[in-house]
């Protein structure tokens, strides 16, 4: 037998585990962050003290960039058991699990303060300066940045898109737009490749660039109203690999004989440069 408590905050660590990594990606099925809402709202039925935790969660999404003793994290520290609180290490803005919390929360009578999203808006919206999208923070899953290479073995100075869509945060105040500035290429096994990149805000299409195998770079203009106040998710869709298994494995292993760091996942485009900035002043 546990305690409500402890029955509640590992419900919540499920939750999270689940919106991280138990989750596939959205590709069709059940919607991504239904399992995570389930196992929320499990933890406020087992003790509805647990709020102050995912309140806590929440909050500390919106700290400034780099606050790692911020009152916010303190606050999740001591809200959670000792053994919990690792799972929770994470500066990610983790939009999808904010926003189910922030349903379970309103759907309990319990609704969020206005000022968690006006602090979000604050040091992370674009209408306050350049924010690069491609740092970890900003990745739309928390897998995101072990999908684009950016942590662990091999970590790179790029985005390296190891799935066919790679989808990034971003966080607008409602009243602007924003500029969309992309530097990216189509890395090449065995013949130079080419393809159109295709961008999209909130699911609806914006545009495309045409890529190759080198960096080339592309601008986009978001209108204010394709953004929405707080969370905003930009997706890149890229051109399908072409069929050179065999050379890449060839490559892979004439690498690994030679001591060679190396990567064994193919890359479906990689990004230097994906920045928002404020929109130009007409």
């Amino acid at each position: 037998m546990v305690t409500p408590s402890v029955d509640a905050a590992v419900r919540f660590m499920s939750a999270l585990y689940t919106a991280h990594w138990g989750e596939p990606p959205d590709l069709g099925g059940v919607p991504r962050g239904c399992r995570a809402r389930e196992w929320l709202r499990a933890a406020l039925r087992a003790a509805p003290d647990i709020d102050a935790s995912l309140r806590a969660y929440v909050a500390e999404r919106g700290v400034p960039a780099g606050a790692a003793l911020s009152a916010e994290r303190q606050r999740l520290a001591a809200a959670l058991p000792e053994l919990e609180r690792l799972s929770t290490l994470d500066d990610g803005l983790d939009p999808e699990m904010v926003n189910a919390i922030r349903e379970v929360l309103a759907a309990a009578g319990r609704p969020l303060a206005p000022a968690v999203e006006e602090r979000l808006i604050r040091h992370h919206g674009v209408a306050h300066g350049p924010v690069d999208l491609i740092h970890p923070r900003y990745h739309w899953r928390s897998l995101d940045r072990y999908d684009g290479g950016c942590f662990g073995y091999g970590a790179r100075a790029f985005y390296r898109a190891r799935w066919p869509v790679s989808q990034f945060c971003l966080v607008g105040d409602g009243i602007r737009g924003a500029r969309l500035q992309l530097t990216a290429r189509l890395p090449r096994v065995e013949t130079a490749r080419s393809g159109d990149v295709g961008l999209e805000v909130n699911g609806e299409a914006l545009g495309g660039a045409a890529l190759r195998h080198h960096w080339s770079r592309a601008v986009f203009e978001i209108d204010a109203d394709r953004l929405r106040r707080g969370f905003n998710r930009v997706t890149l869709h890229w051109p399908t690999l072409p069929a050179e298994g065999d050379a890449a494995l060839a490559q892979i292993l004439r690498r690994l004989e030679q001591g060679q760091p190396t990567d064994l996942h193919p890359a479906f485009g990689e990004i230097a440069v994906l920045r928002a900035t404020p929109p130009a002043r007409p």
